[in-house]
């Protein structure tokens, strides 16, 4: 019996048991409806989190797009509300109007009522504008080390790529490396920057990295990267940031380190959000002008040039200085304690004068200053560089020289040589090469380079551009050996036959002056103040705008080709030398012309153009003692002047006397070694006054004077004399 009850209660137990099982499987093949998804938000934004407006939100029930349920644009936020209900998984969005750069979906399936669609970054290879806010193209650049950069592949290792916009001669740009290079130093684990020049080649690019002690990446660039730019100006910083987005355009230098560093600071930072910004102003450094010029907080110089140090009596003033590794300190004193690298220096007969060091060329050096008297003193520091250097190079004249570069010189030696008149500047090397030789002209974009394979260069210059040559030895295992080098500089002048009266033409009926026009709606274009190559197959005439050549005369050698010029046909002389005067109303209008080989081969026409006497590319060579210039009527742009300071001193300019009844402005342009220049005006000026400056041996001094405009805005015609005196 008791055998019977727990049989009975087992099977009880194992029913129950089967019921639940089955039941349970009864209700895992049910399905849930999807819930109906009704006034859904979808914001469209980039990876970063950045709304993006203005795009086209299509709506649809099916993948097909045959049922539109909606189509609205994102707003300021990126946010679209879309009204209807529909099953979540059963709409699909499609997405329109995208900015370029961005890696779009076919579609995207609606599943909840508040929908995020994050777009990341596509790298396109193909050069495109750079804009704020935008994707960033893609590109490949050599560094000066030969090692080369791929912003995409940056972006997977770094969390911002900053982008720094110059040229070699560009000194705003130079004088902002050392403050560029200090913050590149404290953030080169988390920041890449490539220092990118559209203008050089990788030899100057690389010769001005050595130079100036920089060891962050810097690389020549396609020269249409100076186009993607709006509005650009030298130097201009870019920062994209770690979404592949421009997220920083600044037009101009910056003068602090601090401001450098809060930029990249803010770009590296773990809680980074991303952000927009057209200028550098949310960045500039804070300046306590309480505490500047303590030791936490020390004014900072760049090194070049002078500058100055007020300081109270036994008070103390900090600086740190930058890129014055190998610079000589001068400063007159009888008061002062100096220390620089925790060396005390004080004055002897008045001076002190040293060589300071830093732990490399780039490093920054701490010195301060401390008056001894008992009034408040004003401390002029001149810092220069050792002849030879970028900013002090040795003058060349023509003739065999020797030039020794001591052992591990990795600089080079600078050495600069000013064109007499028009011509070509050649530059031979004499004995065995093992030393390269780089010349650039820096009024222009003329280059070349002797070593072992080209021991013959020449250029063509103009009358008063500066030549600069740079002798380097060929490193041997990354070691810079003693080298000696024998160069022969030479100038040939160029003989320039009489040009023929404007407008006129000469007659050559053996030349063919109908040749096809190969490119009307293209036209070439050219900077102009320089010389080019036109390459005109033969039958063929090429169109050219080029600006900045106004009141030249184009010239062309040779007896193949001919000229068209605001309708007139120039043709070659008996001496084979085509002669155009040519003007333009505006320097931002081109001069039209047409260049054509009437020919039988194919040719490269050497184009240059002859400034007149006097004008700012050829200006008369003046000297102390009474200077008489004639203005012709129209001229706005004046009499230009030029000469060289013998010795430290004053330059005084006066006016002695002008035509009755007109004005005129007098400007003077001091350019020292650094090549930065000063202009003083003495404005509006009369019979009588006078303008005082001080100069220094080896200046470049420019006197511009130019007659005023009259009361109908009209340039007079006028004689001036002009008193130059040095003392």
């Amino acid at each position: 019996m008791k055998l019977t009850k727990k049989l009975l209660s087992l099977c009880l137990v194992v029913f129950l048991l089967a019921a639940m099982a089955a039941g349970c499987g009864k209700d895992k093949g049910k399905t849930e409806p999807a819930p109906v998804l009704s006034d859904c938000t979808i914001t469209v934004q980039t990876e970063g989190g950045t709304a993006l407006e203005n795009v086209g939100v299509s709506v649809y029930a099916d993948k097909e797009k045959k049922e539109l349920l909606d189509f609205v644009r994102t707003n300021a936020d990126g946010v679209v509300s879309i009204k209807g209900g529909f099953a979540a998984g059963s709409a699909y969005v499609f997405l329109t109007d995208v900015p370029d750069g961005y890696d779009v979906k076919e579609y995207y399936a609606i599943t909840e009522k508040k929908m995020v669609i994050s777009l990341s970054a596509a790298f396109s290879s193909q050069m495109a504008p750079i804009t704020l806010g935008g994707v960033m193209f893609d590109f490949t650049v050599t560094d000066q080390n030969g090692t080369e950069h791929t912003l995409s592949k940056l972006l997977e290792i770094k969390k911002a790529v900053v982008l720094n916009l110059w040229y070699t001669t560009c000194m705003p740009c130079k004088m902002e490396f050392p403050y560029l290079q200090q913050a590149y130093n404290e953030y080169k684990d988390d920041i890449a920057l490539l220092a990118l020049s559209p203008v050089d080649n990788t030899d100057a690019v690389a010769a001005f990295a050595a130079e100036n002690g920089l060891t962050f990446p810097m690389a020549a660039c396609d020269p249409a990267w100076a186009n993607q730019v709006e509005n650009i100006a030298y130097p201009t910083t870019i920062v994209v940031d770690r979404f592949g987005t421009v997220s920083l355009i600044h037009i101009g230098s910056i003068d602090n380190s601090k401001t450098f560093k809060n930029v990249f600071a803010h770009f590296t930072a773990d809680d980074y959000e991303q952000t927009t910004f057209a200028d550098i102003k949310p960045f500039e450094a804070t300046v306590d002008t309480d505490t500047l010029g303590t030791a936490a907080n020390p004014y900072e110089h760049n090194g070049s040039g002078s500058f100055s140090v007020d300081v109270e009596p036994a008070q103390t003033v900090y600086y740190t200085l930058y890129g014055v590794d190998g610079l000589k300190l001068s400063v007159n004193a009888d008061a002062l304690k100096l220390v620089c690298n925790e060396k005390e220096y004080t004055p002897s007969k008045g001076n002190i004068s040293f060589t300071v060091r830093a732990t490399d060329a780039a490093a920054p050096v701490l010195m301060n200053f401390t008056n001894t008297g008992s009034e408040k003193a004003t401390y002029k520091v001149s810092l220069t560089s050792p002849q030879g250097a970028s900013d002090n190079p040795i003058t060349m004249k023509d003739g065999t020289i020797t030039i020794s570069l001591e052992e591990g010189n990795n600089r080079g030696v600078y050495y600069q040589y000013k064109a007499p008149n028009e011509g070509t500047f050649t530059l031979e090397c004499k004995n065995t090469v093992n030393y390269t030789v780089t010349i650039k002209n820096l009024d222009g974009k003329e280059t070349g380079k002797l070593d072992e394979n080209n021991k013959k260069v020449s250029i063509d210059v103009r009358k008063n551009d500066k030549i600069q040559i740079v002798v380097l030895a060929v490193a041997k295992d990354g070691k810079y050996p003693a080298t000696e080098a024998k160069l022969n500089a030479s100038f040939r002048k160029e003989e320039i036959p009489v040009t023929p009266p404007t407008g006129s033409t000469t007659d050559n009926p053996t030349l063919n002056t109908n040749g096809k026009l190969v490119n009307p709606d293209a036209p070439i274009e050219f900077g102009g103040t320089l010389n080019f190559d036109a390459e005109v197959k033969a039958g063929e005439m090429v169109l050219y705008h080029v600006y900045r050549v106004s009141g030249t005369t184009l010239r062309i050698a040779d007896a193949t080709a001919y000229v068209i010029y605001e309708d007139k046909t120039y043709t070659p002389d008996k001496n084979g030398y085509i002669y155009v005067p040519v003007t333009s109303d505006s320097p931002n209008n081109p001069i039209v012309l047409k260049i054509g080989n009437g020919g039988k081969e194919n040719k490269t026409y050497a184009v240059k153009f002859s400034f007149p006497e006097g004008s700012m590319m050829n200006p008369y060579d003046a000297e102390a003692g009474t200077i008489k210039t004639h203005i012709a009527a129209g001229n706005e742009q004046g009499v230009y002047y030029q000469c060289i300071a013998e010795k430290d001193g004053k330059l005084t300019v006066t006016l002695k006397s002008i035509t009755a009844g007109v004005k005129c402005d007098i400007r003077v342009t001091v350019t020292d070694s650094s090549y930065i220049p000063q202009q003083h005006l003495l404005s509006e000026t009369e019979d009588g006054k006078t303008l005082t400056i001080d100069v220094y041996a080896g200046d470049d001094i420019e006197i511009n004077i130019v007659a005023l405009p009259d009361e109908d805005f009209k340039y007079p015609s006028a004689d001036i004399e002009t008193v130059l005196s040095f003392s």
